[in-house]
């Protein structure tokens, strides 16, 4: 495979972590690209998060596409994913993520988080740096569910996840799979 799909992420309590394993696996299963994994640290790990920094910049000068995971924190991104974020100054100068076709997952700690507050806030970065927002649209099986719906990318509350409602699983899962296919379509 040629394709290369970053896929970066901040996870504090697990649970972004678990919708980026969701996202590893469909992009591993469709066999399009390759995935290039990056776990951004909490900000008090220096010499982790350096690293993580470090290789973040290399993954992104390498990406197709990348896929974001977002911890909501109080209606925005949280700050260790922010401070990478704000070390990407030189590529975006550079124009390397310029053109890149980029999307957005996020995990809160409540039905009303501010999931697609965050999202859309993503989606302000990626417009900055000329990059392509991929957003899940308003349209799709999983878009359109009354209560689970959201046509910006892809979210999970982390109470309502921690039960076992199989169908909001199965939502999850279908979810996340439709984010990865727009994403691929794009490269």
């Amino acid at each position: 495979m040629s394709n290369k799909i970053a896929l970066i992420y901040h996870s504090s309590t697990g649970a972004t972590e678990h919708l980026a394993k969701i996202a590893k696996k469909y992009i591993e299963d469709l066999e399009e690209a390759d995935v290039l994994e990056v776990y951004i640290p909490e900000i008090e790990e220096h010499e982790k998060t350096l690293r993580a920094h470090e290789r973040g910049a290399q993954v992104l000068r390498e990406a197709d596409a990348v896929l974001w995971g977002v911890p909501g924190r109080f209606g925005s991104l949280s700050a260790p994913l922010k401070y990478f974020i704000d070390s990407l100054l030189p590529l975006h100068q550079e124009q390397v993520l310029r053109d890149l076709p980029m999307a957005t997952f996020v995990a809160t700690g409540s039905a009303h988080g501010g999931q697609e507050t965050v999202i859309t806030g993503m989606n302000t970065i990626f417009t900055h740096w000329g990059a392509l927002p991929i957003s899940m649209g308003a349209h799709g099986e999983y878009t359109s569910h009354p209560v689970w719906g959201n046509p910006y990318g892809v979210s999970d509350a982390q109470s309502i996840h921690s039960g076992s409602n199989s169908a909001y699983v199965e939502h999850l899962h279908g979810s996340m799979k439709e984010l990865v296919e727009r994403v691929l379509r794009f490269i």
